[in-house]
């Protein structure tokens, strides 16, 4: 009998799109089956592209997650961060092969609408514009299923999707689906990774956001859009690893409300981070955190690229 031919290697960059707080960031780290990407109920967590790298015998697949899209308003454009995270996350769509539009199962809101129009003006003009799929996060969340049916039919009429594929990143559930076609539809080309390297970050980065995770967990809706973390230490010390972090904020009394009562607040998220990082790295972690206010940091250019943004074009 003659040998099967093999398969073409196929690789490519897939984008995960959506407004804030729809699960792309869960979803992602549910596809690398580990996490590479801090994920929270407050929108605009994610701020800058990461990519998450999924190897397999014939592929790899190079997931982008980007901030999520939103309108652009009178109160958002001018500040320089929020006009970062925009750049990033349309650069993210014009710069992959596919496209993974997340949205959330029975809820199609004008934010979603809004997305669904930038994808459009981005894309469309494109000569090859990537393959797109609708995702349809939270299904785990419907409890009378028949509904589900008749909200495919609506959305599916908005664009000429590949596929359109209903799933639950937090369970699991469709994901391998989802994984499946978009696979499928990447160019034929070699790796551009390592097969064993799962993404592009850093774990001084990673580590960094963790904290911030943490933070925003413990935190109310105003003031997370003005904290940043920044790991000023990273350092091992045998097998233990001393890890210096600074919480930045823009005023003394956002200051005080990170730190918490008698240090609770920045006590809680450390001790959080710290045995996360723990069962990450199977090492003893010795976590140093304090605040630091800088006025308006997320609409000074210099603060701003200190802290890894470059300049929004």
């Amino acid at each position: 009998m003659s040998a099967q031919p093999a398969l073409a290697h196929r690789c490519g960059y897939v984008a995960l799109a959506g407004r804030p707080n729809v699960g792309k960031s869960t979803l992602l780290n549910r596809v690398l089956g580990g996490k590479v990407s801090i994920a929270s109920r407050k929108p605009q967590t994610t701020r800058r592209r990461i990519l998450g790298i999924r190897s397999g015998e014939n592929f790899q697949a190079i997931y982008v997650d980007a901030p999520g899209l939103r309108e652009q308003d009178g109160s958002g454009s001018g500040n320089l961060l929020n006009r970062y995270m925009r750049k990033e996350a349309l650069l993210a769509l014009r710069e992959s092969h596919a496209l993974v539009f997340v949205i959330e199962a029975l809820r199609w809101s004008r934010a979603d609408a809004a997305v669904l129009g930038l994808l459009e003006r981005n894309l469309v003009c494109d000569s090859t514009p990537p393959r797109t799929f609708l995702a349809i996060n939270k299904v785990d969340r419907i409890k009378e299923k028949s509904r589900l049916l008749p909200f495919l039919h609506k959305v599916s009429r908005h664009w000429d999707y590949a596929e359109v594929i209903p799933l639950s990143a937090r369970t699991g559930v469709n994901v391998d689906a989802l994984e499946r076609a978009v696979v499928a539809g990447l160019p034929q080309a070699p790796p551009l990774f390592p097969p064993d390297r799962r993404s592009t970050c850093s774990e001084r980065f990673f580590t960094a956001e963790l904290l911030r995770e943490k933070l925003l967990g413990l935190l109310g809706d105003e003031l997370p859009y003005r904290l940043s973390v920044e790991t000023e230490k990273y350092q091992v010390r045998g097998r233990m690893l001393d890890v210096h972090l600074v919480v930045q904020v823009e005023n003394q009394r956002q200051k005080r409300i990170v730190v918490g009562s008698q240090g609770r607040i920045l006590k809680t998220a450390g001790m959080r981070a710290r045995r996360e990082l723990e069962a990450r790295l199977a090492q003893r972690v010795v976590l140093h955190t304090w605040v630091r206010v800088e006025k308006n940091w997320s609409n000074d250019l210099v603060s701003m690229a200190r802290l890894g943004f470059n300049a929004p074009v």
